[in-house]
């Protein structure tokens, strides 16, 4: 079955992706781009206020692995991707969409998966073979945040307040210092600061190991940083890769079928809703998760 409808849950960890149009390098790493991604990953987080657990930025894709409490998910990431195509459109001195699609988010029903989805998110650019540890990646990603203890702060210039003052010569006061906060895995989160980095420090070597392994049997080496630097932001890989997102993350395959279980009946109970609506019952009660409609006085046609 296929997934058109969005299913948030606010009590629900999800695993958060999305790519660049065309798959081309418009997130490749470099200090103003990392500024962008960073700042207005920061601003959402706080606005929204976001559980944030891991983030990585490729260059032509993003993951990030959130809760959002007060059921604002959606809201959260059209923020941040909003602001991000504003921003890197002007950097690169482009026009038009900057995102191929809407972002995807699939939950994660368990410790155990939360804590694998938050290894491959940081190994992400070890399994791409462009670097041999996570650490050497110069993309923005949370392994600063969460093995070395760094704080990311990032300054912001309040442009509207700034309008709204009559757009005066001096900035100063219109600039704010923001940090991207993370929050500890459930699963580490009775341990301290330095046992947690311990923990994840212990993950990432040994996939970082498993993924050496596996090039050294494949053949495979790691591409050059020469190569990487040479590639123009409006490239795209030869050969772009296209692959469905699962249903969900989990560990165990009896909370796998339940999950698809319950995903069944959503969308079912969805399409109820949605043939009334159509048949002008604009007051009909959509599930819990699901993103209605507006509520007109009577459905609106094309």
């Amino acid at each position: 079955m296929g997934r058109p409808l969005r299913w948030h849950m606010p009590d629900t960890i999800y695993f958060i992706t999305n790519r660049t149009i065309e798959q081309r390098f418009w997130l490749k790493p470099s200090p103003d781009v990392n500024k962008i991604l960073g700042s207005w990953l920061a601003r959402a987080v706080q606005r929204y206020d976001i559980e944030l657990f891991g983030v990585m930025f490729m260059s032509n894709h993003y993951h990030l692995i959130a809760r959002a409490p007060n059921n604002n998910l959606s809201d959260f990431v059209g923020y941040f991707e909003g602001n991000v195509a504003k921003a890197l459109n002007t950097l690169h001195e482009r026009g038009g969409p900057l995102w191929a699609r809407r972002f995807s988010a699939e939950p994660i029903l368990d410790d155990d998966a939360l804590v694998e989805r938050l290894t491959y998110l940081l190994a992400n650019p070890v399994q791409a073979r462009l670097v041999a540890r996570v650490q050497e990646w110069r993309g923005l990603n949370s392994y600063s945040v969460l093995v070395q203890r760094r704080i990311l702060r990032y300054e912001v210039f309040r442009a509207s307040d700034w309008h709204r003052a009559g757009q005066p010569h001096d900035r100063t006061r219109f600039m704010d210092e923001v940090e991207l906060k993370h929050t500890p895995l459930p699963a580490l989160a009775n341990k301290n600061l330095l046992e947690q980095a311990a923990d994840i420090t212990r993950m990432i070597h040994a996939r970082e190991e498993a993924l050496k392994a596996e090039r050294h049997v494949t053949g495979q080496r790691l591409i050059p940083m020469r190569v990487l630097d040479q590639q123009a932001p409006s490239s795209r890989p030869e050969t772009p890769k296209q692959s469905p997102r699962p249903l969900c993350h989990t560990s165990c395959k009896e909370r796998w079928k339940r999950f698809k279980e319950q995903w069944i009946g959503f969308v079912r109970a969805y399409r109820d809703a949605a043939a009334q609506y159509v048949d002008q019952l604009v007051d009909v009660a959509f599930p819990e998760g699901s993103f209605p409609p507006s509520r007109y006085p009577s459905p609106r046609f094309v």
